[in-house]
Protein backbone atom coordinates (compact mmCIF):
# COMPACT_ATOMS: atom_id res chain seq x y z
CA UNK A 1 0.00 0.00 0.00
CA UNK A 2 1.48 3.47 -0.77
CA UNK A 3 1.60 6.62 1.81
CA UNK A 4 -1.54 8.35 -0.36
CA UNK A 5 -3.89 5.06 0.71
CA UNK A 6 -2.46 4.58 3.82
CA UNK A 7 -3.39 8.23 4.93
CA UNK A 8 -6.91 7.60 3.11
CA UNK A 9 -7.44 4.47 5.07
CA UNK A 10 -6.56 6.60 8.41
CA UNK A 11 -8.73 9.19 7.38
CA UNK A 12 -11.67 6.31 6.53
CA UNK A 13 -11.30 4.84 9.81
CA UNK A 14 -10.81 7.80 12.22
CA UNK A 15 -12.78 9.92 11.07
CA UNK A 16 -16.26 9.50 12.98
CA UNK A 17 -18.09 10.74 9.75
CA UNK A 18 -16.62 7.74 7.77
CA UNK A 19 -15.46 5.00 10.85
CA UNK A 20 -18.96 3.53 11.04
CA UNK A 21 -19.34 3.33 6.91
CA UNK A 22 -19.47 -0.16 5.95
CA UNK A 23 -16.51 -1.42 3.76
CA UNK A 24 -18.26 -1.57 0.47
CA UNK A 25 -18.79 2.37 1.47
CA UNK A 26 -15.27 2.87 2.19
CA UNK A 27 -14.22 1.36 -0.51
CA UNK A 28 -16.36 3.77 -2.99
CA UNK A 29 -14.72 6.23 -2.04
CA UNK A 30 -11.23 5.70 -1.86
CA UNK A 31 -10.96 6.50 -5.27
CA UNK A 32 -12.14 10.25 -4.90
CA UNK A 33 -9.75 11.37 -2.85
CA UNK A 34 -7.21 13.67 -4.28
CA UNK A 35 -4.07 15.03 -3.19
CA UNK A 36 -3.21 18.49 -3.49
CA UNK A 37 -0.06 20.49 -3.19
CA UNK A 38 -0.18 24.40 -1.69
CA UNK A 39 2.54 26.27 -1.75
CA UNK A 40 2.45 29.39 1.48
CA UNK A 41 -0.20 32.09 1.20
CA UNK A 42 -2.23 30.26 -1.41
CA UNK A 43 -5.98 30.78 -1.70
CA UNK A 44 -7.31 27.19 -0.91
CA UNK A 45 -11.12 28.63 -1.16
CA UNK A 46 -12.90 31.79 -1.22
CA UNK A 47 -15.40 33.40 1.10
CA UNK A 48 -18.52 33.37 -0.69
CA UNK A 49 -17.83 30.91 -3.19
CA UNK A 50 -19.36 27.67 -3.34
CA UNK A 51 -17.89 24.54 -1.23
CA UNK A 52 -16.70 21.87 -3.64
CA UNK A 53 -14.41 19.49 -1.52
CA UNK A 54 -13.82 18.71 1.61
CA UNK A 55 -10.37 18.62 2.82
CA UNK A 56 -8.08 16.71 5.32
CA UNK A 57 -4.90 18.95 5.83
CA UNK A 58 -1.87 16.27 5.86
CA UNK A 59 0.85 18.56 6.11
CA UNK A 60 1.41 22.07 6.89
CA UNK A 61 -1.28 24.70 8.10
CA UNK A 62 -3.96 26.88 6.56
CA UNK A 63 -5.47 30.62 7.90
CA UNK A 64 -9.15 30.70 8.25
CA UNK A 65 -10.09 34.59 7.20
CA UNK A 66 -13.09 36.71 7.11
CA UNK A 67 -14.58 39.20 6.09
CA UNK A 68 -16.98 41.23 7.57
CA UNK A 69 -17.90 45.26 6.72
CA UNK A 70 -15.08 45.54 4.24
CA UNK A 71 -12.37 44.01 6.79
CA UNK A 72 -11.06 40.76 6.26
CA UNK A 73 -9.48 39.29 9.86
CA UNK A 74 -7.97 36.27 10.65
CA UNK A 75 -10.53 33.87 12.67
CA UNK A 76 -8.16 31.04 12.68
CA UNK A 77 -5.37 28.64 11.81
CA UNK A 78 -6.14 24.62 11.23
CA UNK A 79 -3.48 22.03 11.40
CA UNK A 80 -2.03 18.53 10.23
CA UNK A 81 -4.92 16.31 10.87
CA UNK A 82 -7.75 18.80 11.27
CA UNK A 83 -10.04 19.45 8.21
CA UNK A 84 -12.51 21.68 6.86
CA UNK A 85 -15.54 21.96 3.97
CA UNK A 86 -17.75 19.07 5.91
CA UNK A 87 -20.87 20.79 5.01
CA UNK A 88 -20.51 20.22 1.93
CA UNK A 89 -20.40 16.33 1.73
CA UNK A 90 -24.02 16.52 3.16
CA UNK A 91 -25.33 19.84 0.94
CA UNK A 92 -24.41 22.33 -1.58
CA UNK A 93 -22.91 25.41 0.78
CA UNK A 94 -20.87 28.08 0.40
CA UNK A 95 -17.86 29.10 2.48
CA UNK A 96 -18.18 31.27 5.30
CA UNK A 97 -14.64 32.13 5.67
CA UNK A 98 -11.32 32.73 3.18
CA UNK A 99 -9.27 29.42 3.43
CA UNK A 100 -5.35 30.22 2.59
CA UNK A 101 -1.79 28.13 3.39
CA UNK A 102 -0.26 30.30 6.17
CA UNK A 103 2.98 27.55 5.31
CA UNK A 104 3.14 24.71 2.42
CA UNK A 105 0.25 22.59 2.86
CA UNK A 106 -0.88 19.23 1.51
CA UNK A 107 -4.48 18.53 1.45
CA UNK A 108 -6.28 15.21 0.70
CA UNK A 109 -10.03 16.19 -0.23
CA UNK A 110 -13.23 14.46 -1.57
CA UNK A 111 -15.18 16.38 -4.40
CA UNK A 112 -18.68 16.92 -2.21
CA UNK A 113 -20.91 16.51 -5.88
CA UNK A 114 -18.98 13.21 -6.20
CA UNK A 115 -20.05 12.17 -2.59
CA UNK A 116 -23.28 13.39 -2.49
CA UNK A 117 -23.72 11.52 -5.95
CA UNK A 118 -22.53 8.22 -4.16
CA UNK A 119 -25.23 8.77 -1.13
CA UNK A 120 -28.15 7.37 -3.33
CA UNK A 121 -26.24 4.26 -4.19
CA UNK A 122 -24.64 3.85 -0.78
CA UNK A 123 -27.17 5.19 1.98
CA UNK A 124 -24.49 4.52 4.58
CA UNK A 125 -22.49 7.73 3.07
CA UNK A 126 -24.73 10.32 4.81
Amino acid sequence: MDAKQTIIQQILSEFVMFSALPETEKQALTPLFEVNDYPVNTVIAEQGAPMTHWHFIHLGQVRLKKTENGKRRSVGELGRDASFGERSLLEEDTWPYQVSSSDHATTLSLPSKQVRALQAQYPGIN
